[in-house]
This record gives structure tokens, sequence and C-alpha cells, in this order.
């Protein structure tokens, strides 16, 4: 298995799969119909592989986001994983993760009926701030340890932890919406082996090829408050070699740079250093997390400790990410048109190349006091 095999995304996530729709239409009128239950409106999204609507639910005027997906687009085996992503959206019950309230299979097209979201990807938000503090990034790494004690409850391993997987339903800071199910799997007992998720974000033992659980959720979960404590991501190397990265985090190799961890408190830093921990034996569990001192520090005290550094270096290196993510949008494109007309494409080809570029940006990080 190559390197750009071992993080390649599958087809199968709600939010990247299936073909454009041209209209919502599902032909049934019983009130349990897609048509007899919400008033479908105008299109808020169109990609390459998925189409979604805005809708009311016609007992509660209730706003809702309907993806269209177009089943003669599906092998059998993308079909099998949409509907296990589905079985994990409607299992989970939590404000914070996105929600599948209807589920309609019709003989040419899929239907989803999820939350709506207006608020956009969290990270943009945060950097969207002029004055920001300790106190506002803790609320936040509440919500998300909230979350993940919601899945560890469930036994679900997510897999992809990472910015952009977290959106916002509305312009209210709290209402962060996890998304993105297409790599959760059940784990019991560390039973999962595949290789997945994102280079920057993913556990030790996924690099390791050891058996695994929910564990490496909490990795990934650690890296995320480090960026949003500290403005960049802990593992980074400045020539987006996979393999330095790699190294970097199985070797959990990072530290609290001080010209921009001065103002963040020692006990935020212990919780990370507890998180970004190797041995998943050793690594805190979302519950550990929460009986952590730093969560018994005063609102007071954190509001006064002012990240204006930290904000802008994250200001920086979410801009990189944006265009890296639009860089991105655009080879998956290409790969899914070539896909569905079944191109072949021999060996070193553009897919190849394209696929380790991809590779490539995803190592490279913001290394404190440089440009990005």
């Amino acid at each position: 298995i190559t390197s750009s095999d071992l993080f390649s995304k599958p087809v199968t996530s709600l939010l990247d799969m299936g073909a454009a729709c041209a209209r919502v239409d599902s032909g049934a009128k019983e009130d349990g119909s897609l048509n007899g239950k919400y008033s479908v409106g105008e299109e808020v999204g169109k990609g390459a592989t998925a189409t979604v609507y805005k809708a009311l639910r016609k007992k509660d005027k209730g706003t809702f986001a309907v993806k269209c997906l177009r089943r003669n687009q599906f092998s059998q085996a993308d079909s099998d994983a949409l509907l296990k992503e589905v079985d994990f959206l409607r299992e989970l019950d939590h404000p914070n993760v996105l929600r599948c309230y209807d589920f309609y299979e019709e003989p040419e097209t899929y239907y989803l009926v999820v939350d709506f979201i207006a608020g956009g990807e969290l990270f943009d938000r945060i950097t969207a701030k002029t004055v920001y503090n300790e106190y506002e990034a803790r609320e936040l790494i509440k919500i998300l340890l909230d979350v993940l004690l919601h899945l560890a409850e469930h036994n679900i391993a997510h897999r992809d932890l990472k910015p952009e997987n977290l959106l916002l339903k509305s312009d209210k800071d709290h209402d962060v919406v996890l998304i993105d199910f297409g790599f959760a799997e059940k784990a019991e007992d560390r039973n999962l082996t595949a290789q997945c998720g994102t280079p920057n974000y993913v556990a030790p033992e996924i690099i390791n090829k050891k058996d695994y659980g929910i564990e490496v959720d909490m990795w990934s979960a650690g890296v995320i408050f480090y960026i949003l404590l500290g403005g960049y991501p802990p593992f980074y190397t400045t020539t987006g070699d996979q393999k330095e990265l790699f190294h970097l985090i199985t070797q959990a190799k990072y530290e609290f740079h001080p010209e921009w961890w001065g103002p963040v408190s020692k006990l935020a830093m212990d919780l990370i250093s507890k998180m970004l921990v190797v041995d998943p034996d050793q690594r805190l569990t979302a519950q550990q997390a929460f009986r952590h001192e730093w969560f018994l520090d005063s609102d007071t005290t954190l509001m006064n400790h002012h990240l204006e550094r930290s904000l802008k270096q994250l200001k920086v290196w979410n801009a990189k990410r944006k265009l890296r993510g639009a860089i991105k949008a655009v080879i998956w494109t290409n790969r899914l048109r070539n896909a569905l007309s079944k191109s072949a494409m021999s060996p070193g080809s553009g897919e190849a190349a394209e696929a380790n570029s991809e590779q490539a940006e995803e190592a490279t990080g913001a290394p404190p006091g440089t440009a990005v």
C-alpha cells in the first residue's frame, strides 16, 4: 500500500458522494414520503458528487438539508458504505453531531435529510475574530470532548477528526457539528486495522499498522486542541516530506514554543501533552480529559489569557489550509470524472502525480516565526 493509498478518501462520505440530481421529486405522495414530510425548496449547494437542497419540515417548519445522490453511480460497496454511515448518524444522538433525520431509497436516487449547516467552518469563524482568548478555546474544546465521550459510549471511532469536519449550524460559536462519518467504524477491543485518516491528524498506531480502537480520536483531538491554542499544527515539515511527518508523529516530537505559547496556561499544555501520547494505553480518554484541572480554572482567568499572536498565526495557517482544500477539490473532481468515464490511467500518470502532490501539501505546516 502506498502513502497516497493510505489516506485516500473513499467516495462514500455523505458530503462527498453521489452525482448531481437535476431536481428533487420523490414521486411518492403519502405522508411518509420525502415530499409528504418536507417542502423541498432552493438548491443551496452543488458539487461534482452531490446536490443539496434547503427544505422545511411541514409539521413544524424546521429547516433541513436534503442531499440528492444518484444510485446508478454507486457500486455495491459504495452503497453498503453509505448505508453504514447513515446507520451511524441515526444511532448517534448528540447536538454537536450531524444527524440524519430521514433516509429514502428510491429506484434511481438516495435522499438524505440532515441538519442544515448555515454557519460554515469552525476555523473560519475563529479566524474572523479580532479578539480571541483561552476561555473561548476551552469552551470549544469542552464541546469536542463531549462529542468524543458520546462516540465512546457507542464504541464508534470517527477516524478522521480534523478542522474541515467541524462545521457550525448557526452564527453561534457553540453550534459546532462534527460531520463526515465515512471512515467511522465500530471499535470493540481495538479490533480496527485499516489505515485511514488525514496525515497531520492520524494517530501513531495507525501509521505503525497496529490494531487500534477509539483512542485514535483522542490523538486527533489533541492535534486540533494544539492548533486552537497555538495557531499552528504540532507536527509539520518544511519540505512536505510525509515520511518525515510520520516519523515526528510516531515519536510524538513536538514542542510548545514559548514565543507563541507564552499566554497559554500550563494546565492547557498539560492536557494536550497527555493526549498526544504515543502509547494509547497511556493516552487520556475523553472521560479522563474532562476531569483535567484545566477545566477547573476560572472563566475570568482564562478570559485574560489573550491569544493575539496565536490568532494571527491561525489566520495565516487557515488561509493556506483553505487554498489546499480548493486544490484538492479540483483533484477529486477530476478523479471522479475519470472514474465515471472509466478512463484508464497508467502507473506514474497524472492521477498518481496528483496524489503525491496532495500528500506533500498535507505534510507541510506552519513553523513558528515563518511565513506560510
